[in-house]
Formats: structure tokens, C-alpha cells, sequence
């Protein structure tokens, strides 16, 4: 179904080096019986394919995911290249892979490219997962780990395994790994795979603290998420629509959830630095012209504030977009709603609450902070008036 002539991409689990094969080659190792090899196949995006219409992923994310719902469809439709070659690539091609291990292979601790949530759907075999949350300290870990060069000699688990736990999966099993959660994977028996990854509004906040990871490890472009900074760019154009008619009172359009609300200032703050940089502003779509003004925009609607001019700012140069789709599953993946699905007045003044109350939190974790510092250099200088009054005493002695 994705031609016998398709090269793939193939890692030698005993080197660790990688090397091509074409799928027909691929299928006489696989079904080979005695195979020594460990031979394992983690990249085959099959999207437009014969194999694509035959495999849909779960219907909560489709509903959330960006590419789906944020993404111009019009560009999508414009893909003709079944490989990932990015020179062709008209949008984020990461949303149907095929995972094909022989028994014995490993794949290490990693975190998935743009910090993407991933849905994964065991057809054969088994495959046993390690789960590390992606808590600042262990991601910390993680970029020391990875910058050491010690892949080969710690084994990650080791330096966080209070926090380590596991997952074995079996035929029919699917599974969600949600946003950085640092993971590995061993394969006990031969085992196919389908899965995806996808970009959401759910931890905004997340996905943009695992491109900074990926910054500082100085991750090759060929390693990260397709467009992930013009996605984003999509994706808070969409929020912003959806935010205008929210502030309008449309009774059709769901209320964010916190989630989306946290993740959103945070994007905001983001793409306000990207917006000033030249390199960066060029990754703006043409639906945002202007991606300075639009991020002045998208604050003010952040704060309560409809700008005069918002429908020039966000409709001239696209349709107008409804947000059910991109909130329908808001409930399944957050857990609850910022208000009921409902329309009138009160909408709009429970956003404002809760933009008052998220203010308040910070202030006092703040608060809290600055009181801490100041008992611990208290605690400090108290220390140290010890310390020169034995030295003192010591000295007189």
C-alpha cells in the first residue's frame, strides 16, 4: 500500500546508525524468521498513499489537532508528495506513520519533536513504554544527559527513577503520550505500529518549552516539527478569531478552557519576540500581514478589549473560521470548561474573572518568591555573622 520501491529510513538498533532500504526489502527482513539483525523503522509517514485512507486516527484528535483545524485546507490539498521531503512539503506531514520493530530493538529516551502529543496504535506484537513526566527538573536532567554524550552509559530512568514509571502495551491497545513527556521504548516481540503526532491548544505553554530544549540542544531542523513556528502563527490566529466572537457574545462558539487561556498568553508573549525579528516574522503566514500588529491585537483581546480595527486585522484575508472543531473535544482532553456552553452576557464577564484570578495567582506566587529569597538571605547573613564570630572566638583563643 505505500509501493514496494519506497525507501525507507532504517536504524541498526546494535550501531545505532541508520541506512536505507526499499519496502520490498524491508518485508523479506521482516518475515524472515531466522533474522539476526535488529533492524528497526520509526519514520514512515504514509499520508496520501494507498495505506491512508485505511488508517484514521482517533476522532478526539483529529478535533484538536492544529493541522487539522488551524492549517489552511486549501494548502494541504495542494500536497502531491508521499515522502517527507521537505523542499515539497506543503504542510506539517507528521500525522500517520507506520512503525514497523523486530523483537530486541530499543529506542532510548527522547522527547518528541516540538514537544507534540502523539496518538499510538499497537496492531501486533508488544512494546513496553518508560514514562518520565516533563517536570523542569527532569527535563533539566534530560538536556544534561543529552549534551554529556553518556547515552551509551546511563541509562536515563537511573536519574530520575522515582518519577519513572511504565507501560506495556499489547495487540489492540491505543495509547496517548501527551505533550515533552520523555520516553522509551523496547520492542519484546516483532510488532506494527500506527500512530501520529499533533500540535494542540491544550499546552500551548508545553510545546513551546520543548522548542527551547530543542534550541539549546541545537536539534538539526531535519529532527523537528514541520513548520512548527508557522503553525503556531495559524494556530493563534484562530484563537484570536475565536476570542472576537466570544468578546461578541456568539452563542455558537465554546468558551476557552484554562488550558487554552494559559497556553495563549504564553503564545502571545512568544510570537510578540518573534515578531520583532526578521527571520522569525517571516515564518507568519499570509493571513497576518502585519505580525506586530496582530500580536498587539491578540493581547487586547487577552485583556477583555475588542480594537477597532480587528476585523481588518483578522478577516480580511481569510473566511471566517468556526471554532466548534477546535474545541468539540475540550471537555475529553482538559477535563472541564471555562463556562458552560451557553451564550449571554455572563460569557464575557467570566473571562475577565478568570483573567483576574490567573493575575492574582502569579501576584502571589510572586509574593511568595520574593518572600522566600528574603528569608534565605537572612538566613544566609545569620550564617555568616556565625561564622566570623567562631572565627573570632578561634582567633582570641
Amino acid at each position: 500500500h505505500v509501493g514496494k520501491q519506497r525507501v525507507l529510513d532504517v536504524m541498526d538498533c546494535r550501531t545505532q546508525e541508520g541506512f536505507q532500504m526499499a519496502m520490498a526489502d524491508w518485508v523479506e527482513y521482516y518475515n524472515n524468521p531466522g533474522k539476526e539483525e535488529l533492524y528497526n523503522v520509526i519514520s514512515l509517514e504514509f499520508s496520501l498513499t494507498q495505506l491512508d485512507p485505511l488508517v484514521v486516527g482517533p476522532q478526539v484528535v483529529r478535533d484538536i489537532d492544529w493541522v487539522d483545524n488551524a492549517w489552511p485546507p486549501e494548502l494541504k490539498a495542494q500536497q502531491r508528495d508521499e515522502t517527507n521531503n521537505m523542499t515539497n512539503m506543503k504542510y506539517p506531514k507528521v500525522q500517520k506513520y507506520c512503525l514497523m520493530s523486530v523483537g530486541g530493538c530499543y529506542t532510548d529516551f527522547h522527547i518528541d519533536f516540538g514537544g507534540s502529543s502523539v496518538w499510538y496504535h499497537l496492531l501486533r506484537g508488544e512494546k513496553l513504554f518508560y514514562l518520565i513526566p516533563p517536570t523542569p527538573a527532569n527535563l533539566a536532567k534530560f538536556e544534561r544527559w543529552s549534551k554529556g554524550g553518556q547515552q551509551d552509559e546511563v541509562f536515563f530512568a537511573d536519574l530520575c527513577p522515582e518519577e519513572c514509571g511504565t507501560a506495556l502495551l499489547t495487540a489492540g491497545n491505543t495509547f496517548m503520550i501527551p505533550t515533552g513527556w520523555i520516553h522509551a521504548v523496547y520492542t519484546p516481540r516483532d510488532s506494527l505500529v500506527f500512530g501520529g503526532n499533533f500540535l494542540h491548544g491544550f499546552n500551548v505553554d508545553g510545546q513551546l518549552s520543548i522548542l527551547q530544549v530543542e534550541n539549546r540542544l541545537r536539534v538539526p531542523s531535519r529532527y523537528r516539527f514541520p513548520f512548527f513556528e508557522r503553525l503556531m502563527w495559524y494556530g493563534a490566529h484562530k484563537f484570536a478569531q475565536r476570542l472576537v466572537r466570544l468578546l461578541r457574545n456568539d452563542p455558537d462558539v465554546l468558551a476557552l478552557t484554562r488550558w487554552e487561556l494559559i497556553g495563549l498568553q504564553e503564545l502571545a508573549s512568544q510570537l510578540q519576540v518573534w515578531s520583532v525579528s526578521p527571520t522569525h516574522a517571516a515564518q507568519a503566514p499570509d493571513v497576518i500581514p502585519e505580525p506586530a500588529e496582530f500580536v498587539q491585537a491578540l493581547f487586547s483581546l487577552l485583556q477583555g478589549n475588542l480594537p477597532e480595527d480587528i476585523d481588518d486585522i483578522l478577516f480580511q484575508s481569510s473566511s471566517a473560521v468556526t471554532a466548534a472543531a477546535t474545541a468539540g473535544a475540550a471537555n475529553a482532553i482538559a477535563g472541564e470548561s471555562l463556562t458552560a456552553q451557553r451564550s449571554g452576557p455572563g460569557r464575557r464577564e467570566e473571562l475577565f474573572e478568570f483573567q483576574r484570578i490567573e493575575r492574582e495567582k502569579k501576584l502571589k506566587q510572586q509574593q511568595r518568591r520574593a518572600a522566600a529569597l528574603e528569608a534565605l538571605q537572612k538566613q544566609r547573613q545569620q550564617e555568616e555573622q556565625l561564622l566570623q564570630q567562631k572565627m573570632q572566638q578561634q582567633q582570641q583563643q
